[in-house]
């Protein structure tokens, strides 16, 4: 009996396994990019990632991480209640002159950053509205079309608005299950 190896790692191929040009199952899916699919040419693989995909998954992660302060374009913390650098609240500034996710200047009149496409209106506009949870919940269509309404825009207000509609069905259905059984 012959014994078969992978030619890229040199992992013996057991018999029920299927040999990819002599290469085991495993070598053989790591050639293509999880994202796009592409051939991975080479030894380019990121954890499974062409080169190209790579970048823009590491630019996509380093912006969501990075926050700007309005008043003054340095980097603050996301959650950060005051910007340690100019000590003013983040939030809560009026004149804003840099964008906050992006940290590019704007101009005082602009409605959305003209780099990073995201609202410059109000950054506590973003915060989930109570007034929309509670109807969500009473009327759980509406809180469907809020989501949305607001998914491309608002993520974390359509989440938290689906979340209600969802679980006002899910206690309607048991009330009408427990209501037929009594």
């Amino acid at each position: 009996m012959e014994k078969r190896y992978c030619k890229k790692c040199g992992r013996k191929i057991g018999w029920g396994e299927y040999s990819y040009n002599g290469e085991c199952e495993k070598c053989y899916k790591n050639k293509n990019c999880k994202r796009c699919m592409k051939e991975i040419i080479g030894n380019q693989s990121h954890n499974g990632y062409c080169e190209q995909c790579y970048q823009i998954i590491q630019k996509e992660e380093n912006e969501k991480q990075k926050r700007y302060c309005p008043a003054c374009g340095k980097e603050i913390d996301e959650t950060a209640n005051i910007c340690f650098n100019c000590g003013v609240n983040p939030k809560n500034v009026e004149n804003k002159r840099y964008c906050y996710y992006c940290g590019k200047k704007v101009n005082e009149e602009q409605v959305i950053c003209l780099n990073c496409k995201q609202s410059l209106e109000g950054i506590s506009a973003k915060s989930i509205s109570g007034v929309a949870l509670i109807i969500s919940f009473l009327f759980p269509i509406i809180g469907l079309i809020i989501y949305a309404v607001n998914i491309n825009t608002n993520k974390e207000l359509a989440n938290a608005c689906a979340k209600f509609a969802l679980c006002s069905l899910v206690i309607c259905v048991i009330a009408y299950i427990l209501l037929i059984f009594n």
